[in-house]
């Protein structure tokens, strides 16, 4: 009985279980689960949740959670949704995006979508739009 609630413990230490003792752990497995620890750190920095400890990480993790960082904001701009950060863009990437923001506005446009911005469009592109006119 006292081993299976050994290695439940180490089970959830290892998973970030808040039932953990880490007092109940042998230097084993408290290095273990330290690296456990720091692993899931990593991933919740490179998935961009809230449970990143930014200082946790060596400078290569920092480099590699700053790029997944810089994805994720790029594809938030070019996907249109709030949380983008325009200034967070390379000019190549705000130029490549505001093209693909001007389609999808032309596009809006054409299907009568209350988001259409007719004042973006070409002379051309607004007479092609039937209640620009």
């Amino acid at each position: 009985m006292r081993l299976a609630r050994r290695e439940r413990n180490l089970s959830d230490c290892r998973e970030g279980a808040t039932s953990c003792d880490h007092s109940a752990l042998t230097p084993a497995q408290a290095r273990e689960v330290a690296a456990a620890e720091l692993e899931r750190n990593l991933s919740n920095c490179t998935s961009g949740w809230s449970d990143c400890d930014h200082n946790k990480l060596t400078p290569q993790q920092t480099q590699k959670v700053g790029a997944a960082e810089h994805q994720r904001n790029f594809t938030a701009c070019r996907e249109g949704d709030e949380v983008c950060d325009y200034a967070k863009l390379t000019p190549l990437e705000t130029n490549a995006l505001s093209d693909a923001e001007h389609k999808r506005n032309y596009a809006a446009c054409v299907h009568g979508y209350d988001y259409c911005d007719l004042s973006r469009l070409t002379p051309a592109e607004a007479a092609a739009i039937p209640n620009a006119r």
